[in-house]
């Protein structure tokens, strides 16, 4: 698997996959189509190769599609044939079995991650192992009848474990962190919907420890993808402290966006709902549920993203009255400076196919209809923005435009910071920055500790609006 250079008509994501016999040094093609191919095994023979792909050069030419499917390529040539087997949402490549006659891949749906097994021939995936715990990173043994795996839940962490892919029975190998057996922690409860467009979604719902019945609490909405994975931060978010804000009366929703709508390149109003329109109203359909059932405060509702999810919960606030808070992390995506600040080609080029051209022009009025910086004087929650140095320069736009309104904003810039904060320092300053961002504006809460008198200073200051 390689990335090539980037191509007109290519996605962002785009990878191919080519042999290298290693006598030669000849290289020899598979496919270069125009999306990502990815994930090439192998058969027992060595005679055919099996990898998962989204496209195969659709003459439609989507530029997004989110259905991967499995392809087999026999080394004699030709074009790689599709497996017939239901599409998933997330198709983390294949192998075959030690027999060659079927194919194991990982399937990751939103709910769980399990191994699945499927003829060569086509037809429906059947789960090789039983229960919910999710079961991700597999690795067979040279005779392709056991493999290595990491086994999790919400409340349990990551373990090695051992599986047999004849019986789909598994045992633990490892005991790396004991000391959570001695830790509380708040389960998740799967949640599913529909939004008003009729299309779903699911999330993990954790609601405070010590909560009564009938007891409305203030609500926290985390956006992106999850599955039952382990939780005591937002799972692969380092900067959101699920557990502290469960055990500090604060439900949390950690919600999955629903599946992307196909569009094509240029094609605004396909691509603002897939990727906008449809997953707010999904969000709005999850508040009016927790209402209902009389867990939210539909008054204390708060959101926060990460990268792709900062820009929907930037969209959100500026497009949605349902929010009293925010917090968004290393986004800024769709705003009009990127196109010239970043300097780069693919920025522009992913820019173009969402809003059909530059921020200029007939496809100006599509920018002020999306960007959220065109719409910050809509805004009316406080929003909590934190930043590595190199997307922070690229997001200063809403951040500006918020100040220039009197807006309440701040906007923190961690120094040599990565795209997800993996420092130690980073983190714990960006989790405690984000408990205590949300219990001030949601709870009224102010932590005692005399170290934290400056930030409480800033943020009652930015209850008073100015301009």
């Amino acid at each position: 698997e390689y990335v090539p250079e980037a191509q007109p008509g290519f996605s962002l994501n785009v990878s191919h996959i080519a042999t290298i016999d290693v006598q030669t040094q000849s290289t020899r093609y598979v496919v270069q189509w125009k999306d990502a191919s990815r994930g090439a095994n192998w058969a027992p023979d060595s005679k055919s190769l099996v990898f998962a792909s989204i496209g195969d050069n659709d003459p439609t030419e989507r530029f997004y599609e989110t259905q991967m499917a499995l392809y087999i390529w026999e080394d004699a040539g030709g074009t790689p044939r599709r497996v017939d087997t239901p599409a998933q949402r997330f198709l983390n490549g294949a192998q075959f079995d030690h027999s060659g006659t079927q194919l194991l891949f990982e399937i990751e749906n939103g709910s769980r991650s399990a191994l699945y097994r499927a003829p060569v021939s086509g037809g429906a995936p059947v789960c090789v192992l039983r229960g919910a715990d999710h079961f991700s990173s597999f690795h067979l043994d040279a005779s392709r009848r056991k493999a290595a795996a990491i086994r999790q839940t919400f409340t349990q962490p990551p373990e090695v474990v051992l599986v047999d892919l004849e019986s789909g029975d598994s045992r633990d190998i490892t005991d790396l962190n004991p000391e959570f057996k001695e830790i509380p922690l708040a389960p998740g409860r799967e949640m599913r919907w529909e939004n008003r467009y009729g299309h779903s979604t699911n999330g993990f719902l954790v609601v405070p420890p010590g909560r009564k019945k009938g007891e409305r609490v203030p609500l926290l909405i985390v956006t992106y993808y999850f599955s039952n994975k382990f939780t005591t931060q937002a799972q692969w978010m380092t900067s959101y402290p699920v557990q502290h804000f469960a055990s500090a009366g604060l439900a949390v929703l950690l919600m999955n966006y629903p599946h992307e709508r196909p569009w094509r390149y240029g094609d605004f109003q396909g691509a603002s709902f897939s990727q906008a329109i449809n997953p707010i109203a999904s969000m709005e359909k999850a508040v009016e549920m927790l209402v209902d059932e009389g867990i939210a405060d539909p008054k204390r509702v708060g959101i926060m993203g990460w990268s792709f999810g900062a820009w929907l919960t930037e969209y959100a606030i500026t497009h949605s009255p349902l929010f009293a808070v925010a917090s968004a992390g290393e986004g800024g995506l769709n705003n009009a400076g990127q196109y010239w600040v970043t300097g780069s080609a693919a920025m522009r080029y992913y820019l173009d196919a969402f809003y059909g051209g530059p921020p200029l022009g007939a496809t100006l009025r599509n920018y002020q209809e999306a960007a959220p910086a065109f719409n910050a004087h809509r805004i009316t929650a406080p929003l909590l923005r934190e930043y590595g140095p190199d997307i922070g320069v690229q997001s200063l736009e809403l951040f500006a435009m918020m100040r220039s309104l009197g807006k309440p904003v701040e906007q923190v810039i961690y120094p040599n910071a990565p795209h997800v904060f993996d420092r130690p320092s980073h983190r714990l300053a960006s989790m405690r920055r984000n408990l205590d961002w949300f219990r001030f504006w949601l709870q009224s809460y102010e932590d005692p500790d005399t170290a934290k008198a400056g930030q409480y200073r800033r943020w009652h200051a930015l209850r008073r609006p100015t301009g």
